[in-house]
């Protein structure tokens, strides 16, 4: 197996950020699997899950996850959804209100990266090694992001490892694997609550 070179090798200063840029730029969908980590800081708690992700620029998303409890995420442009179907229970709330808007503006591609983020190239992260890696700080204070740190592959620009902090010093660790080629269908970003399923609207679903 061949070695995949250092970002100091294959890709330094803004080249990185260009790849996978350019990378987001042509490619509007997005199928894959994917593994978590979340990190509590101040409990000292780690939590594991994984599942299907799947994004349709530059407005839809899905976040299945299957492991260890199934709970999904859809945003359809307009609402996300949130359906927990151990507990017969969906919400909905207006995007723009949820606190995934960001990193949903962000995996959706609806901005460059650069009109989001301040961007600087970092060493490879522990563990993830083979993955050159960026910093992105968001250039508005959020609530949600403190930095985000994206590890790629240096000649593509496909991103592979996204590592997220909060600004409470929580962390969230994603791995993505098997790439589907075929896009996604645009039924699976549109959700309707299962007979029986209770629904809470959360804030205003207006624009």
């Amino acid at each position: 197996m061949a070695l995949i070179p250092t970002p100091a090798s294959a890709a330094t200063g803004g080249a990185l950020l260009e790849r996978i840029q350019a990378f987001y730029d042509r490619s509007p969908t997005l199928d894959a699997d994917f593994e978590q980590k979340t990190v509590r800081s101040r409990l000292n708690r780690t939590k594991l899950r994984s599942g299907r992700v799947r994004v349709l620029r530059p407005d839809r998303i899905r976040w299945d996850y299957t492991a260890p409890t199934p709970v999904h995420y859809v945003a359809d442009g307009k609402s996300l959804w949130v359906y927990q179907p151990a507990d017969a229970l969906a919400y909905r709330m207006d995007i723009k209100n949820s606190k995934l808007d960001e990193a949903i503006r962000f995996l959706a591609g609806t901005a460059p990266i650069k009109e989001q983020f301040t961007v600087r190239d970092i060493a490879a992260q522990k563990g993830y090694e083979k993955w050159a890696f960026v910093e992105l700080i968001p250039k508005q204070r959020s609530t949600t992001i403190h930095r985000l740190l994206l590890g790629a592959d240096p000649e593509t620009g496909q991103v592979y490892v996204s590592i997220l902090e909060d600004p409470d010093g929580n962390s969230v660790y994603t791995m993505y694997s098997n790439f589907r080629s075929t896009p996604p269908s645009t039924k699976a970003f549109v959700f309707t609550p299962p007979k029986g399923v209770r629904v809470e609207q959360l804030g205003s679903d207006q624009p």
